[in-house]
C-alpha cells in the first residue's frame, strides 16, 4: 500500500478538531466524532473528539489483529469505547458520544464502514448518508428557500438561520435512532452500544492495486486529488453558502458560518492498494 495524499484539518481550533486519520501496517483509518450538543467534557475533550480518539488509539496500539474481519472489527471499537466511557464515569442520564468510522484492511483488502464516511475505489463511489440527516436537511432546506423566495438574503440567513432554529429540537434528540434495533430513521453508530445486525453494512473488497480515496462527511464532493476536492468544496460554498441543495449535493442541516472557511471538520487520505 502507497499513500498518495492525506490532510486532516479542523473547521476551527484544531485541538477541537473531532476527525483523525491513523496510517499504521495494517489499517488506514477515518474516525468522524460526531459533534458535541451536550456540552459536558471528558480529558479535556469534547464527547466526539474524546470517541474519535479511542478508536484511532486503539488502531495505532496494535491491538487489533491484522486479519480481523469487519463484524470482529465493529465489535472491537464498540467494546473499547464502551470501556472508555465506563472509565471516564460518562453520565448515564447525557446522551453518549458517537463517532463514524471507516477502515481499509490491508491485510484483507476490505473496507468497513460504521456511518457516514464516504469512499470510491477507482471511479465508483460509496458516499455514506443517513436517513435522518437528508429529513433535517429537507426541512432546512425549504424553510430557507421559502424565506429566500420572500425576498430574504443569504447574508442575513446565514447570520440568523431559521430553517436550523426549525429542527434544533429533532437534532438534539436525534441519538435515540443510535443503532436502533428498528425504525426508518435507525443509523450504525460507534457509540460503546452494539450495532444491530440490520444496521452492520456489508464489507467492500478492494482489488490489488486500486486507487482509493477516504473523506470524513465534511468533504461533499470527494475527487481523485485533495486539491480537486479542496477546489469542488470551495464551488460548493460559492454556489450555495446556505447549503440547501443548490450545488448538487443534498441539503444539510447547517449552512457555512461567517468567517469560517469550511463547515465541518475535513479528513481526505488518498493511497494504492
Amino acid at each position: 500500500m502507497q499513500i498518495i495524499e492525506s490532510h486532516c484539518h479542523g473547521k476551527g481550533d484544531q485541538d477541537a478538531n473531532e476527525d483523525v486519520l491513523v496510517v499504521t501496517e495494517s489499517f488506514v483509518l477515518v474516525v468522524d466524532g460526531a459533534t458535541d450538543k451536550t456540552g459536558h467534557v471528558v480529558e479535556g475533550m469534547k464527547g466526539g473528539r474524546f470517541v474519535a480518539m479511542v478508536v484511532a488509539d486503539l488502531h495505532r496500539s496494535g491491538d487489533l489483529p491484522a486479519d480481523i474481519d469487519m463484524n470482529g472489527w465493529i465489535e472491537a471499537i464498540t467494546r473499547k469505547v464502551d470501556a472508555e466511557l465506563e472509565r471516564v464515569s460518562w453520565p448515564a442520564e447525557i446522551p453518549r458520544p458517537a463517532a463514524s468510522a471507516l477502515a481499509y484492511s490491508v491485510k484483507r483488502r476490505e473496507m468497513f464502514r460504521v456511518g457516514d464516511c464516504h469512499y470510491r475505489i477507482g471511479e465508483t463511489d460509496y458516499m455514506g448518508g443517513m436517513a435522518i440527516d437528508d429529513h433535517h436537511g429537507d426541512i432546512r432546506s425549504a424553510k430557507l428557500k421559502a424565506c429566500l423566495a420572500d425576498g430574504a438574503e443569504i447574508a442575513d440567513l446565514l447570520e440568523n438561520d431559521p430553517g436550523r432554529k426549525l429542527i434544533l429540537e429533532s437534532l438534539a434528540n436525534q441519538y435515540r435512532y443510535a443503532n436502533a434495533a428498528e425504525g426508518n430513521f435507525a443509523y450504525p453508530v460507534v457509540n460503546g452500544d452494539p450495532v444491530p445486525a440490520s444496521l452492520i453494512e456489508k464489507s467492500v473488497s478492494v482489488p490489488a492495486g486500486s486507487f482509493v480515496v477516504m473523506t470524513s462527511d465534511g468533504f461533499d464532493f470527494p475527487c481523485a486529488t485533495l486539491s480537486d476536492t479542496l477546489s469542488a468544496q470551495r464551488r460548493s460554498y460559492d454556489v450555495d453558502p446556505l447549503r440547501i441543495g443548490l450545488d448538487g449535493s443534498k441539503a444539510s442541516t447547517k449552512g457555512l458560518l461567517a468567517g469560517m472557511t469550511q463547515h465541518d471538520d475535513q479528513t481526505y487520505v488518498s493511497f494504492r492498494t
